[in-house]
Parts: structure tokens; sequence; C-alpha cells
């Protein structure tokens, strides 16, 4: 049996942070989107949708002129705690990009910042998102084959019914949000009884996703399970289901 805390997966296109709210020469087609709005062939946001983005991913994108090869930087910031600087070069058609990530359920709802830097080209942007709120969120349970990777970590794509077919791995997920420097823990109970499956960690960053795997060879015993979520020694959610026979 395995736990896991997740940190943020970071993905680093070309550029861009965006969302709207203001400009800067040079900068152009500046855009934020979720998933829905996302060119993948263009690498960049089809979709001006600045406000209250629900999403799991966060595209930002722009277009520059006259920067190939230089260096450009992008940072985001959620209810003023910011995510780590991307760095990166400016390629020669000028589109740039870059995106976070959590799986596993929307971003947390409110405010964010995008700050960017193209060449000698600033631009300071602004949207919001409306996902959930609270500091565990997106609790979820399911068969671990139907998660997706956030990082390190995986996370369920969807919460599963409350009860899962016989199986030998199965995964609990939540969403961490303004919990960075606190200290994480999920537990792991079968029929209401301590498993001592249980692991504490540091979050380290705004939005983080907490996973947790429990496996068995040959099947997990039939019954109901709970994943429970604390945040600094308080239990902040749970998460009850069955697994058949």
């Amino acid at each position: 049996m395995r736990a896991t805390l997740a940190l943020l997966a970071i993905g680093l296109g070309a550029l861009a942070l965006a969302g709207f709210g203001g400009s800067a020469a040079g900068l152009d087609e500046v855009r934020v989107c979720g998933t829905s709005g996302f060119d993948r062939g263009d690498a960049a946001c089809r979709a001006d949708q600045r406000s209250g983005i629900r999403s799991s991913t966060i595209y930002c994108s722009a277009r520059t002129s006259d920067h190939a090869g230089d260096t450009f930087t992008g940072r985001l910031t959620y209810r003023g705690i910011p995510f780590p600087v991307q760095k990166g070069r400016i390629s020669r058609d000028g589109n740039v990009n870059t995106y976070l990530t959590i799986g596993g359920g929307p971003f947390p709802g409110g405010p964010w910042r995008c700050d960017v830097s193209a060449g000698s080209e600033k631009a300071s942007v602004s949207f919001t998102t409306n996902g959930p709120s609270g500091p565990v969120t997106s609790v979820s349970a399911c068969l671990t084959k139907n998660t997706v990777l956030a990082g390190p970590v995986r996370a369920c794509r969807s919460d599963a019914s409350a009860t899962l077919p016989a199986t030998d791995a199965i995964t609990c997920s939540a969403v961490y949000s303004l919990a960075k420097g606190k200290q994480a823990r999920a537990d792991v109970l079968f029929d209401g009884k301590p498993t001592g499956l249980t692991l504490t960690r540091t979050v380290p960053l705004a939005v983080s996703v907490f996973g947790v795997q429990v496996s068995k060879p040959g099947g997990l015993p039939a019954g109901r399970y709970t994943c429970v979520f604390s945040l600094d020694g308080k239990k902040a959610a749970t998460k009850s289901f069955r697994v058949a026979g």
C-alpha cells in the first residue's frame, strides 16, 4: 500500500502567462483559458476565459514580436501566493505559452495574477477561477486505473460511485489550497478502523494535490473504506466508499 503527496505539476511551453486587465508593447493576444479553450495545434488559447475558469489546467498564452531567442519568464500568483518563476527561450514564431495543472478536480476559486516578461517587455494581468472553495476540495475515490498523473502523484479523474467494483488498487485524492508550509495528512480506514496507512507531508505550494494509492496483489478486501484528509492536525475532509467482493 502506498501514499504520496503531489507537488503541483508545472508545465512549461514557450511562454506566456495571461489573463487580461493589462498589456505591454510587444506582447499581443494575451489570453488565459482552461482545457476547453486551448488549441494544442497552435499552442495558444483560442478563447479568452479570463472570468470564471473552471478547469484542472490553466493555460496562458501570448504572441511576441522581434524577441526570438530572448529569455522569457512567467509567474502565476493565487490569492497573493506566488508559484515558482518559469523561464525559457522564445521561439521564432513568437507564440509562447505556459500552464499549471493539478488533475483530480478544478483549481480552487478566486483571484489570480500572471506576470510575464518577454525580452524587455513586461505585462501584469489578472483573471479569476470559479472552482470550489475551502482548504481541502475535490475529495475523490476511484479505481487507480482511472487516475491522471499530477506531478509525481496520481489523482482521480472524477469521483466514482459510492461502491467500487472488486479491484486490487484504489486511489483517494484531494486538492489542498492556501496551505503552503502547513502539515497535510492522509489516513486510510477499513470498516471504521485504522489500517496504519498514514502519510504526513509539508504542503509545498499554494495549490497542491494529495494522492493516496492502496493496493494488494490478488485483490483488496471487500468492505467499507474511508480516506481522512487533515491539515495541521485537524480533520478537514473525508471520503467513504465500499469495495465490492
